[in-house]
Parts: structure tokens; sequence; C-alpha cells
């Protein structure tokens, strides 16, 4: 039987673990300055991509634009979904073994700190938004355009 865990651990845990997360969502929001940067970088992976013959974001996406209803579940998901089961399972294991909570919690921490040190050192511009910038590879941005069901933030 799991051990009952003090309510100022958990209090403690949870308002660290929020704080991180906030300042790992602002950091995130804040676009980078140079664009024409951003998509010269995007414009060498995608070339380097093409070279390698692994670019098959287009024909991956090719397959499913068709099924309407399964892109706006995936859509769902990806914008709604993971978060609630982020949360529930933190809260579970902080309530049930604090030490894989802390585990879990410090290997998304050095995750996204990894992640935001390569998006302020090399910003590069996602390839679904590419076509503003007169590059179109084909991919279509199903999560933020008008007809999805996926608005956030």
């Amino acid at each position: 039987m799991p051990h009952q865990v003090p309510l100022r651990t958990v209090a403690r845990e949870l308002t660290l673990t929020a704080t991180v997360m906030l300042a790992y969502f602002l950091l995130r929001g804040i676009r980078p300055d140079n664009v024409g940067e951003s998509v010269n970088r995007s414009l060498a992976i995608i070339h380097l991509e093409q070279r390698l013959g692994v670019f098959q974001e287009v024909a991956w996406q090719q397959a499913f634009l068709d099924y309407s209803w399964l892109m706006q579940v995936a859509n769902w998901v990806y914008a709604w979904g993971h978060y609630p089961v982020l949360l529930a399972i933190g809260v579970y294991l902080l309530l049930t073994d604090p030490s894989r909570f802390r585990f879990l919690r410090n290997v998304m921490v050095v995750s996204g700190l990894v992640g935001i040190a390569i998006y302020w050192l090399f910003p590069t511009a996602p390839p679904r938004l590419m076509e503003p910038h007169g590059y179109d590879f084909g991919i279509r941005d199903t999560v933020h355009a008008a007809t999805s069901n996926a608005h956030y933030f």
C-alpha cells in the first residue's frame, strides 16, 4: 500500500512544476526575431532530408488528409488531449511515488531546456509555415487552419 505523501510535499512539488511549465510556455511562445534566418535554416534541413530521401512528411500527410474526421480527432488530441493525460499521470505519481514523479518531472525539465535552447539558438520555421515565405512543400497546417476544431492559445 502506498504511503501518505505530506500535503506540504505535494504543494511544493506542484508549485515548482507549475512555475517551470509556465516559464517554458512563455519562452516557447516568444518568437525569435530573425524570421529570414529561421526560414533559411529550415530550407537547409529540408534540402538535406530530400537528398537523404527521408523528407516524407508530405506523403504521410496526404495519406490522411481525405479523412477529415480522423484529422479532427488527431488535431483535438494534439491541442487538448495530451496535457490532461500528463497532468493526471503527474498527480498520480506525486501522490503515490514522489521520487518517480520527481524523476519524470526532471526528465521533462531537461528535455524542455534543451528544446528551448535549440529554439532560441537555432530557430527554424516549421515546414507548414514556409508557404507565406515563398516555399510550398505541400504540407498543410491542419491544426491552426480555419477548418480546424483545435483552436488553442
